[in-house]
């Protein structure tokens, strides 16, 4: 810069030397090799003046458009940061709605499975009472077990031998061998009367217990009974032989069991 601000003054004066008063100014009193050099400046410096504006120019107008560039730049940034920032700060309200949708949900499901739980409560509770036999029904099922019984009574006073075929299956599941074998015993020891007594030894009954007193665990009636002497009789068979046949193996070796 320092060598065009020599090159202006030098045009200046230059321009002033020609141009004073609106005439031509007196040529100068210099010898024709110094006006070559002179001219020679004036052609240099009129090169050089307008590459240095030009270069100025575009100089100042990049630093306009970089100062243009960097606040446009700078809000893009701001820009781009805002959406970032408004979903950090709406991740945590979003959290939090979650979490109380979840816990209201949790809430919610404790609630129906406990009506559930009540509901199935009564519905056992339901089935309970009506399971349970009412007053009627229990008069009902104990007349029905004293006719059971009466009938059993009857059956042994008439067949005996039938009585204790269904006492010995449904007591103690014995079937038609085992019956076989008691028959045949029983048939030796009393014929299979409730009142056959041995005045010699004390036996009594129909399995001919001795003493006849024992069939008292029975019941009271052992007397005359049938059907206690039989329930005596086939208890003490299995207690003693395991099964009628093993106490008639054991009777017919020794005539008593």
């Amino acid at each position: 810069m320092k060598g065009l601000r020599g090159c202006t003054h030098d045009v200046g004066r230059h321009r002033q030397g020609r141009h004073r008063h609106g005439r031509p100014a007196d040529k100068p009193q210099v010898d024709v090799e110094a006006g070559g050099t002179r001219r020679r400046q004036l052609r240099a410096c009129s090169i050089r003046v307008p590459v240095a504006l030009l270069i100025a120019a575009t100089l100042g107008a990049a630093t306009t458009a970089a100062a243009r560039v960097e606040p446009s730049s700078a809000n893009l940034v701001r820009s781009a940061e805002q959406p970032v920032a408004a979903t950090a700060v709406a991740a945590p309200g979003a959290e939090r709605a979650s979490a109380q949708d979840s816990a209201e949900d949790a809430a919610r499901e404790r609630v129906v499975a406990r009506l559930l739980d009540e509901r199935a409560e009564q519905q056992r509770r339901a089935t309970r009472l009506a399971a349970r036999p009412t007053t009627t029904q229990l008069a009902t099922a104990a007349a029905r077990a004293r006719a059971i019984a009466t009938s059993r009574l009857v059956v042994a006073d008439k067949d005996p031998k039938s009585s204790a075929r269904v006492m010995m299956a449904q007591s103690h599941g014995w079937g038609r061998t085992e019956f076989v074998c008691l028959e045949k015993m029983w048939t030796r020891e009393s014929q299979w009367e409730a009142t056959a007594h041995n005045p010699s030894s004390g036996a009594h009954g129909i399995p001919q217990a001795l003493p006849g007193s024992k069939m008292a665990s029975a019941g009271k009636d052992w007397r005359t009974n049938p059907a206690t002497q039989i329930r005596w009789g086939l208890s003490y068979v299995k207690s003693r032989y395991r099964t009628p046949c093993g106490a008639w193996a054991f009777w017919q070796s020794h005539h008593w069991y």
